[in-house]
């Protein structure tokens, strides 16, 4: 781990043996993507330590909240949630939690992980998961890197196309495992679940030029690349229907209509 700040790792794999030693414990978590692989990392965890666990998500913590769940008998760990809220919970007079959170801190706290403490930005270099991931890792199970990057990804901490110092760490991580195939492609969303001329004609980010909003012009866009946008049965294709070529094909029409229209490369 000659990567991680040695004073990080030290204290993760502190707090992960405090943890190991919990037997009962209720999972909490915040209700996004970050927050529900971070929650899913940490109660497979568990699990296979053998721990009695469930798990709670939340949209926010407040007083509200955390007295709901201040009755519980259980050990509480607070994922991707509770590092900026830490006087509310000792204020509600929680007493025996855990903190594995990636967003600043208030203060410190003797079962806390929270990167930001060793110098490490939060917003883009690891996400809630990932630091759930870490702790994972501390206690020997490497084999939950994929959702790690997922909560990254959810958290659009590859908005660069990248992804940097820890949230890399863990990607490597996931591809020597097998978990993960890293390939260039385009980072639309709906490659999978829109047919090919929505996914054009709903893009935003990045904003594609008489394309996005307008569906028709998205079909005659693929077609005049001599891509066919219906399957055999006459259904509409999505993205990963192309072949290698086509795919290869599209991409780049997609670059040089961007540059055409004055889109500044450093957003394609």
């Amino acid at each position: 781990m000659s990567s991680i700040d040695q004073r990080l790792w030290k204290r993760i794999k502190r707090v992960s043996e405090n943890l190991r030693r919990e037997d009962a414990v209720l999972v909490v978590s915040h209700h996004d993507a970050d927050g529900i692989t971070a929650c899913a990392i940490i109660v497979n965890l568990l699990k296979e330590m053998g721990k009695d666990v469930e798990f709670k998500i939340l949209r926010q913590l407040d007083s509200v909240t955390i007295d709901s769940i201040n009755s519980t008998d259980r050990t509480i760990v607070f994922t991707d949630m509770g590092s900026g809220q830490l006087s509310l919970l000792r204020e509600r007079g929680l007493k025996n939690f855990y903190i594995i959170d990636h967003h600043p801190p208030e203060m410190d706290y003797k079962n806390q992980v929270n990167p930001h403490q060793y110098g490490y930005d939060g917003g883009i270099e690891i996400s809630g998961a990932g630091v759930a991931y870490l702790v994972a890792k501390s206690l020997g199970n490497e084999s939950m890197a994929h959702l790690a990057i997922i909560g990254a990804v959810g958290d659009m901490q590859d908005s660069d196309g990248k992804l940097h110092s820890l949230n890399r760490i863990i990607l490597n991580d996931g591809v020597r495992n097998k978990l993960i195939k890293v390939k260039n492609d385009l980072r639309l969303f709906g490659r999978q679940s829109r047919p090919i001329q929505y996914m054009l004609a709903y893009s935003s980010d990045p904003f594609l030029p008489g394309l996005t909003g307008n569906p028709n012009a998205c079909i005659e866009f693929i077609k005049n690349l001599g891509i066919s946008p219906k399957r055999e049965d006459n259904s509409w294709k999505s993205y990963v229907d192309l072949t290698f070529d086509e795919r290869k094909k599209l991409a780049t029409a997609l670059y040089i209509h961007l540059l055409d229209c004055n889109v500044p490369e450093f957003i394609i």
